[in-house]
């Protein structure tokens, strides 16, 4: 792709999102792009065909964005308990009444959905090494394995963030709910007492 072809698809992306931001996806259209990002709409056809494959693009880009900055967060996290803290902070405080509304005002095809909807399959997939790490370790107690358990974990998130779409002024006790909740799946390891080890060495 050529500098000036990479320069003008970046900006009708970023025209995109910034639609996006300020009036939903419902508010996307090929006039609403075009006045946001300085060009004529037949200069976005020159880049994408409809309105559909520009906001496939628009949300891969800024999924992949946000996907890589928390897992970061995740990572740089101190144990599974401050990871699952840490995750539920950035879901939940990142979360906008758009996220709600993407199946039904975007009216994306299943094939576009497949490509943007992998968010969720990352955060699994980030929460069940970390939960196998633990293990290992011999820090968590287990009652569910690792896939399954990421599901409940997910779950409890994304229900949050669902609720902080309806009620943002409620994220910090959503915050709180939801760690408090993913509390409950994984339980730390019993360590034994120095009182049992100094018993057990007699």
């Amino acid at each position: 792709m050529s500098g000036h072809k990479t320069r003008q698809t970046t900006r009708i992306v970023e025209a995109a999102l910034q639609v996006i931001d300020q009036a939903g996806f419902s508010g996307v259209t090929m006039s609403s792009v075009a006045a946001r990002a300085g060009v004529t709409r037949q200069t976005i056809y020159n880049y994408f065909p409809d309105v559909e494959s520009i906001v496939a693009r628009a949300l891969t880009e800024h999924s992949a964005a946000m996907e890589a900055h928390m897992l970061a967060i995740f990572e740089d996290a101190e144990g599974l308990f401050e990871q699952m803290k840490a995750l539920a902070e950035f879901e939940i405080s990142h979360a906008t009444p758009e996220h709600s509304g993407l199946n039904l005002e975007a009216g994306l095809s299943a094939q576009i959905r497949d490509q943007v909807a992998t968010h969720a399959d990352v955060v699994k997939a980030a929460l069940i090494r970390a939960i196998k790490t633990e293990n290992t370790r011999g820090k968590v107690s287990l009652d569910l394995e690792p896939g399954a358990a990421s599901e409940v974990l997910w779950g409890i998130v994304d229900g949050a963030v669902t609720g902080a779409t309806k009620h943002p002024d409620q994220k910090p006790n959503l915050i709180h709910a939801a760690v408090k909740a993913m509390s409950t799946v994984i339980a730390p390891q019993k360590q034994p007492s120095p009182e049992r080890e100094r018993g057990a060495v007699r």
